[in-house]
């Protein structure tokens, strides 16, 4: 099987956290749950954009709020202004089973869907910062990152479900083995906001011709919400709610870039109860830091961290979960007046 050689800015395995990042802690990360758990797909820093390509926002979001007495209310003190609709999103979401190996499809996508986008041999731009996938056999759950150590654990007698996940600004795609299913479910999950969708489906549909039989198990076009976050609130005010405490950061492992730098932490989940019901069982995550990558400084015993960013998407086979961390805003105290 031939090695696409995705060009990623981070190892393969993890590491043990600092200062031991010399040690390699294994190409998985591994832990018990009860059997009943969700699929979930922890994936730092997703790059997908879902945003609203109706011209009228420009317009919207430009004009002048008033009244002024509005301004410092926070980030949504305007949106009585503006239609719902603007931010209804379509995403297109087309389900696949494909006859290969799930390992092989994902190696043979990755090689020749750069080549159907017309771009060149490389696929740094599409690929660079994707590729995590999750695994559960019964009550063991694993997580790992690449598709070469996905492919130390999923064998030919593996029985279990497994999904992988490539990402990029327009495009989520879902590869996920199920038990006693030979075929490979492949979902593919496009936005509007920059090439034509149409496009990236004829990609790939020829590259899916490469791969082995296939056939289309559906296709829908619905609101990003719909589709995506399965939440009845709004999941602007829930996740408000996930972010009461800090905490002290102790990492298990860490994704290791360079010397002293880290793309992503294996952490314990500590925020309590979400709200999404199926996340609730969730022990453990990979979790960014600010959008940056995390130093051997951010681990300090007097650093605390709040839950930043927690977005959940919810796919046909898993729920794909993006997870950052920042550090508290000071507290300044009052404001001193600048006049002398």
């Amino acid at each position: 099987m031939s090695q696409p050689g995705i060009l990623r800015p981070y190892k393969s395995d993890f590491f043990m956290p600092p200062p031991n990042t010399k040690r390699k802690y294994g190409a998985f990360f591994h832990w018990e749950s009860p059997d009943n758990c969700p699929l979930i797909v922890p994936h730092p820093m997703i790059s997908f954009s879902a945003q609203s390509t109706e011209i009228r926002q420009i317009d919207i979001h430009a004009r002048e709020i008033e009244p002024l007495e509005l301004m410092g209310r926070g980030e949504d003190f305007g949106n009585h202004f503006i239609p719902k609709y603007i931010y209804s999103t379509p995403i297109l979401h087309e389900s696949f089973s494909v006859d290969a190996d799930v390992l092989c499809a994902i190696h043979d996508f990755i090689r020749v869907l750069p080549s159907k986008m017309r771009f060149s041999e490389s696929d740094e731009i599409m690929w660079s910062d994707t590729g995590f996938w999750a695994a559960r056999m019964g009550k063991h759950n694993y997580i790992g990152i690449t598709e070469e150590t996905a492919g130390q654990l999923i064998g030919d007698k593996w029985n279990g479900k497994f999904a992988y996940i490539l990402c990029n600004n327009q495009s989520i795609i879902e590869f996920a083995k199920s038990p006693g299913n030979s075929d490979t479910a492949i979902d593919v999950y496009l936005s509007y906001d920059y090439l034509p969708p149409a496009e990236i489906r004829r990609a790939i549909l020829h590259t899916l011709d490469g791969i082995g039989k296939w056939k289309s198990a559906g296709i829908v076009v619905d609101d990003k919400r719909s589709i995506f976050e399965k939440t009845p609130d709004n999941p602007n005010l829930n996740r408000n709610r996930m972010n009461r405490d800090f905490i002290y950061i102790e990492p298990l492992a860490v994704v290791k870039v360079a010397s002293d730098t880290y793309h992503s932490i294996v952490m314990k989940w500590n925020f309590g109860e979400t709200p999404w019901k199926s996340l609730n069982s969730l022990q453990y995550v990979l979790a960014s830091c600010r959008g940056s990558f995390w130093m051997d400084s951010d681990f300090d015993s007097g650093t605390r961290y709040g839950l930043s960013g927690c977005w959940p998407y919810f796919l046909r086979n898993c729920i794909l979960l993006e997870c950052s961390l920042s550090e508290p805003i000071p507290d300044w105290g009052p404001a001193e007046s600048l006049e002398q």
